[in-house]
Order: C-alpha cells, then sequence, then structure tokens
C-alpha cells in the first residue's frame, strides 16, 4: 500500500490526527519572505481554498498573520479577523492544560488511579486489573476502544445535550488492552479527563476553561460551552460560518454540536488560538506559576525507541509528529473545520492553522511542510525503517459489542517508505502518530473476510429463493420444496441486515441518540434466538421425517445459511446488547 493511501485510511477512520513540525524557515529567512511564501502558496491553491487563516509566531510577537477566502462562499463572507473556526480536537489541549494546573496545585495526581477522583462504581467498563492513571489518558493507552455514541448532536437536537457526567456513565466504551500497553486515540478517554476536572474543582468544565486560561489570556472571542451560549460573539459568528469539503462542496449537515465536548468543540477567533500557543510556547505564568510544571508538561510520558534511538512520542498530551525535527502540539478535524497548532521549542516559534473544511490537507499538512521541513527517516533514525510485512489492524477500533464489524479493516505497510512508524520489536505492532497497529494473524484476517463473505452470499441466496418461492406461488406453480419452517427461517436471516444498517448508520452519523436506535439490538438478538430455534427444529426435522431428496437437498441448503448468519451475528456480536 502506497503513501497516499495509509495517510488517507488514516485521516478518514481516526479523523483527528494530529501533526506538530520544526519550523526552520525562520532561522535563515526575514519576516516578510515567509509571509510571501505563505501568501505565493495560497494563490497557487486558491482554486481549492473556502475559508483559511493563519500564523506564525514567537515567544513574544506574531510574525506573520493573514486570512484568505471565505467563511461561506455562496454569500461571499469573507474571512477576517471576526471570523470564528471549530478547533476540534486541539480542544484536547485545554484538557490537558487544565488537568497540569490542578497537578500543580496539588488537586490531581498524574500517576493514582483515577477512580480515586471518580464518583463510586462509576468505571463499569474496566477489563484489567491494572488501575487507569492520568498519564495513560493524556498518552491515550488507557485501553478504550473506539466508541461513537452519542458523541455529536444535530442542530436541531440541542434539547439531548447531557451533563458531561451522564453523557460518559450512559455509554462506556470496552476496555479491550491492558493499560499502557497500546496507544488508541480515544475521544471518551479525554472527555473522562475533562470529567475528572471539574470534579476536582468543583465546577463544569467550560467555566474552568473560561476562568483559568481565556479570561486570564484575554481570550475573549473564545467559547468552549458545548451550545456557545456564554458568549455572544462566537455564537453570532459561528452561525454565519459554513464547512465544505476539501473540493469545496457545502457540508451543511456536518455541522454539529460536541457531546463529548471537552474532546473538540472550542471555537475561536484565529487571533485567540495564536494567544493560547504563544502562551504555551512562552511559558506564561498567566497559566502555570511555576517554570517547572512548562518542564514538565513538554517532558515525555511516551517514547518511539528504533535503531538504538529514542525520540518523544507524546508529553503529556500534546503529540510529537517529525517533520524537519520534532515539535509538539495537536490537529484537529471537526465536521466542517481543520485545524492545527504547532510549537517548535527548539527554534521557539509556532504556527497556528485554521480552515473550513473538514479534512483539509493543502494547508494543514502540505503548507506546514513548507514551512517547517519534511520529515527525513534517517534524520531520525540514521536509516529509512524498512515497511514490515502482514496486515495490521488499528488499534482505534471496536472490538467488542455490536459495531464490532467495524474492525474488518486490515491495511499493509508494503510501500510506505517515507511514512513515519516505528515497528516495536517486542509486539510487531506498527507505533504511528497517533494509533498502533496491531500485527493481525494472516489466519484470522483469511478468516474474517471468509465468514463475511460467506454470510453476504447465504443472506442473497435466501433472498433469490424466497423471490422464486413468491413468483411460484403467484402462478399457483409447484416448483422448489420450501416450506413455511424454511421460509420462516430465511425470512429471519433476512431482517437482521437492515436492522445491522440502520445500527451502523444512526451509530456513525449521530442523527439519532444512542437512545433511538439502541433497541434494534434487542431485535438483532430476538432474530438470533428464531434463527437458532428454527435451525434447531430444522435440525430434528431432517433427522425424522422422511423427504424426497431433493427437498433434503433444499432443506439442508437453507439450514446452512441458517448456520452461516448464526455464526457472523454471535461472532460480529450483533447480537450483544449488553456490550456498548
Amino acid at each position: 500500500m502506497n503513501y497516499k493511501i495509509i495517510l488517507s485510511a488514516v485521516m478518514s477512520f481516526i479523523m483527528l490526527l494530529p501533526v506538530c513540525a520544526a519550523v526552520t524557515a525562520y532561522a535563515d529567512t526575514e519576516n516578510q519572505s515567509v509571509g510571501e511564501q505563505i501568501e505565493e502558496y495560497v494563490s497557487k491553491h486558491s482554486d481549492t481554498t473556502a475559508g483559511m487563516c493563519v500564523s506564525v509566531f514567537n515567544k513574544t510577537e506574531t510574525i506573520y498573520s493573514d486570512y484568505f477566502g471565505c467563511i461561506d462562499l455562496e454569500n461571499n463572507i469573507a474571512a477576517d479577523e471576526n471570523s470564528v473556526f471549530e478547533w476540534g480536537s486541539i480542544t484536547k489541549l485545554l484538557v490537558w492544560t487544565s488537568v497540569m494546573q490542578l497537578y500543580e496545585q496539588g488537586k490531581i495526581s498524574l500517576d493514582e488511579d483515577i477512580n480515586n477522583y471518580l464518583p463510586d462504581n462509576f468505571l463499569n467498563n474496566l477489563t484489567y486489573d491494572e488501575p487507569v492513571t492520568m498519564i495513560n489518558l493524556m498518552n491515550h493507552n488507557a485501553g478504550f476502544q473506539e466508541t461513537p455514541y452519542n458523541c455529536f448532536l444535530p442542530l436541531d437536537r440541542l434539547d439531548r445535550l447531557e451533563p458531561l457526567e451522564e453523557t460518559l456513565s450512559k455509554y462506556q466504551p470496552s476496555q479491550i488492552y491492558e493499560p499502557g500497553t497500546v496507544t488508541a486515540y480515544s475521544n471518551w478517554g479525554t472527555a473522562l479527563a475533562g470529567y475528572i476536572v471539574e470534579r476536582a474543582a468543583e465546577k463544569p468544565f467550560y467555566e474552568y476553561v473560561t476562568d483559568n486560561i481565556f479570561k486570564p489570556l484575554g481570550m475573549e472571542r473564545s467559547s468552549l460551552k458545548p451550545d456557545y451560549s456564554d458568549n455572544e460573539f462566537v455564537r453570532t459568528q459561528w452561525d454565519k460560518l459554513t464547512g465544505y469539503r476539501p473540493d469545496n462542496v457545502p457540508v451543511p449537515f456536518a455541522k454539529k454540536y460536541a457531546g463529548l465536548y471537552p474532546a473538540g468543540a472550542c471555537v475561536s477567533t484565529l487571533d485567540d488560538l495564536t494567544k493560547f500557543g504563544r502562551a504555551l510556547l512562552s511559558g506564561d505564568n498567566r497559566i502555570f506559576k511555576n517554570p517547572a510544571t512548562y518542564e514538565l508538561f513538554f517532558s515525555p510520558t511516551s517514547t518511539y525507541t528504533y535503531n538504538g534511538k529514542e525520540i518523544p512520542r507524546n508529553c503529556h498530551g500534546m503529540w510529537m509528529i517529525p517533520f524537519e525535527h520534532p515539535c509538539f502540539g495537536h490537529s484537529g478535524n471537526s465536521g466542517i473545520c481543520s485545524t492545527y497548532i504547532i510549537l517548535d521549542t527548539q527554534n521557539e516559534t509556532g504556527a497556528v492553522v485554521m480552515t473550513n473544511q473538514g479534512g483539509e490537507e493543502v494547508y494543514n499538512i502540505d503548507m506546514m511542510k513548507m514551512i517547517f521541513g519534511e520529515y527525513d527517516p534517517e534524520s531520525y533514525w540514521g536509516t529509512t525503517p524498512a515497511a514490515p510485512g502482514g496486515s495490521y489492524r488499528c488499534a482505534r477500533t471496536i472490538l467488542k459489542g455490536g459495531l464490532k464489524l467495524y474492525s474488518l479493516e486490515f491495511i499493509s505497510f508494503i510501500g510506505s517508505e517515507g511514512l513515519f512508524f516505528v515497528t516495536d520489536d517486542s509486539t510487531g505492532n506498527v507505533l504511528t502518530a497517533t494509533t498502533d497497529y496491531i500485527k493481525t494473524p494472516e489466519s484470522v484476517r483469511i478468516f474474517e473476510i471468509s465468514i463475511t463473505m460467506l454470510w453476504i452470499i447465504s443472506v442473497l441466496l435466501c433472498v433469490i429463493m424466497i423471490l422464486i418461492k413468491l413468483v411460484q406461488k403467484i402462478i399457483k406453480k409447484e416448483g422448489r420444496p420450501l416450506g413455511r419452517w424454511a421460509v420462516t427461517l430465511m425470512i429471519s436471516e433476512i431482517a437482521v441486515i437492515p436492522f445491522g444498517i440502520f445500527i451502523g448508520l444512526n451509530a456513525m452519523r449521530n442523527e439519532l441518540p444512542a437512545d433511538g436506535f439502541f433497541w434494534a439490538f434487542y431485535v438483532i438478538f430476538a432474530l438470533t434466538v428464531i434463527i437458532g430455534l428454527l435451525a434447531v427444529s430444522g435440525v430434528i426435522l431432517l433427522i425424522k421425517t422422511e423427504m424426497k431428496k431433493r427437498t433434503r437437498a433444499f432443506n439442508m441448503i437453507v439450514l446452512s445459511t441458517a448456520v452461516i448468519s448464526a455464526v457472523n451475528i454471535i461472532y460480529w456480536n450483533l447480537c450483544v446488547f449488553w456490550i456498548t
């Protein structure tokens, strides 16, 4: 698989790929030339630009800042200093900054079991005895699987917005990895850390951030409250914002409220995000009182090791992604915006990019390479890591519960030279920027693909046989010997599919609350019981009843489709309504 395919897979499934880079352009060029380079780059890509704003700064001042394109192409509303954009997952840095503030005050320990900060029996999703710590949440290696439930709310369903405690407790993702062993990017884990901040600070998370980050830094045009009702300017400007695809096609229905808002809901102007970035870069005492807290914040909590060298992977929630040399920060993707904040502590410079295009790469990735220098594996490892063979499954997936079928995705790293990754010698897993890829035995891959293909074939066969039976009944012609037992069994098998599709579409689109479609798991469970009972009765029928060879053959075919359907339903957990 080539570089573009792998990058596309990471961007589409994870949706929130953080990028940091080393700003080397400022070491040898004048400030004016930096702006000229950016403007020349923008002019080359104006045809695919909706709205974009960018700032480059050092510890004391903004080196360059400008706005391009429109926040609403149809109404020709230009992007300017009053425009607001969604931070997406950059919001997570507000969580980790808040955690470090409370750590500095002695209210939160980074190494204690997080159950010490939660209500009794709050977490019912833990599988392993190893305690989960705040460091695990920061490193995204607490072991939680992905969960799409109630992450976002349609604009017309603000009534569904619940307090953070209720949102987190209602649908808890299963813990599928032992804490500290596998990195799997987790919005739910970050939101859980935000809830711990709430309990330690004794106020809602958005109020804490407003009082302890926004106000001290003069970020008057920023809002983190899920409906933005605490800042009239932000709310008014956000209503004007239209989101687009990278090809400038509008995506109006992608604009939503965030249920797990601490993981990705902040909205602000470019100037305010720049203020936040500069404060982190400069060690501003309005955020942390003790300079040692900044030093700790930027120290590694997880690392990559390869070829005898060790480099940071995560620093208390800030990711490192290598360009010319390691930097720190975060990216963000919402349905309508893509953003980046990049802090180069080595050259004491930073950059912020904000666009109203979901999954945008021209500015959020490629322009950053132009500014900060491209990743050269030899400068990190002294050689280019060889692409590992075999198949891999993204660790950020669902392995338990009714959405397990989403784990049926395998990738190969063959032909991926130049893409940043490290192979873990002890596990064989591939470690990338924000998540691991689990080495999967070829036998597992073949088995899962085979049973799924057989399921598709068996359901299609059931549809065909029922249609033939229906036609024969209409024309009153005796044909293939399919009795009521066989027809009922095949209808039950077919019925599972639309309910499964209904669940999958609603889980990923978030058009309904989980309560609005979770009932379908109970229906599939009931259908599974019916399939099982009918299959058993079919076996008894075949054993005890005399029948023609042709009739027996058709009944055995129907029985085989039932076995295939049952195996898939059970293996893919479609009937498991008790696991979320």
